[in-house]
């Protein structure tokens, strides 16, 4: 390896064993990714179990910072849209200020990559329960974007949620999906979506918008890679 590598780093909830496998696939050559776990008491989807993530985030970004990242993202959906008002920046801020490093959030992210697509009114598909799906709406909703439907899994065990099949939100994609939606968005950085992004723009013909897609391409930019990368949908088909 040599000095000009770039080196991705990504903060991920204890449970998550999606983000890894897929940014590992869609990292161009000269493009490292390393994760820290954070801390959380319990895999349960509730707004106190998310932040229970930010308690020991410092530590972790302290951790995080002897990979000596180029830019970290903390990746995590739910747990980055929880308030309106900039919860997200403050999140990032707090980030860059303890890793030493430029950083962002996969909702920051997501609403980037909706607006770079042209998407405002979107068909939402999530695995979450009622709760965490209303918060995660009103941010989006105070940015802007109208959420015209939402279909979820409701599950509210984050260990279930990457047992979900790729087939499964691909047809809650399409049941999600209405005539007035400019793109669909779904969300969650440990639900499987790599296969079925493409497949998803062909069959539906507007924009698919994924929580790590959208996270990769936002750490891939900002770190000033250019590259198109294969099977990551419009978001990433160019520079």
């Amino acid at each position: 390896m040599t000095n000009d590598w770039k080196r991705m780093g990504v903060l991920i909830p204890p449970v998550n064993i999606t983000v890894e496998r897929e940014f590992n696939r869609w990292a161009p050559p000269g493009v490292t990714i390393h994760a820290q776990r954070m801390f959380r008491s319990r895999a349960v989807l509730s707004p106190d179990d998310l932040k229970d993530m930010l308690k020991f985030l410092d530590d972790d970004c302290h951790r995080l910072a002897f990979a000596r990242p180029d830019f970290v993202m903390y990746a995590c959906t739910s747990g980055s849209s929880l308030e309106t008002g900039g919860y997200d920046d403050r999140i990032s801020e707090r980030i860059a200020a303890e890793s030493g490093a430029p950083a962002s959030t996969t909702s920051t992210a997501v609403a980037a990559a909706l607006r770079r697509l042209g998407v405002k009114k979107m068909a939402v598909v999530t695995p979450y329960p009622t709760e965490i799906n209303e918060k995660e709406m009103a941010f989006f909703s105070d940015l802007g974007f109208d959420p015209v439907n939402l279909e979820s899994f409701l599950q509210g065990d984050s260990y279930e949620i990457p047992m979900i099949a790729q087939d499964e939100t691909r047809a809650l994609a399409e049941q999600a999906d209405r005539e007035d939606a400019d793109g669909v968005f779904i969300s969650c950085t440990n639900l499987a979506t790599a296969d079925i992004i493409e497949p998803l723009e062909r069959e539906l013909g507007k924009p698919v918008v994924t929580s790590n897609q959208a996270t990769f391409w936002m750490a891939l930019r900002k770190m000033g890679i250019d590259d198109a990368v294969p099977g990551c949908g419009q978001l990433l088909s160019t520079a």
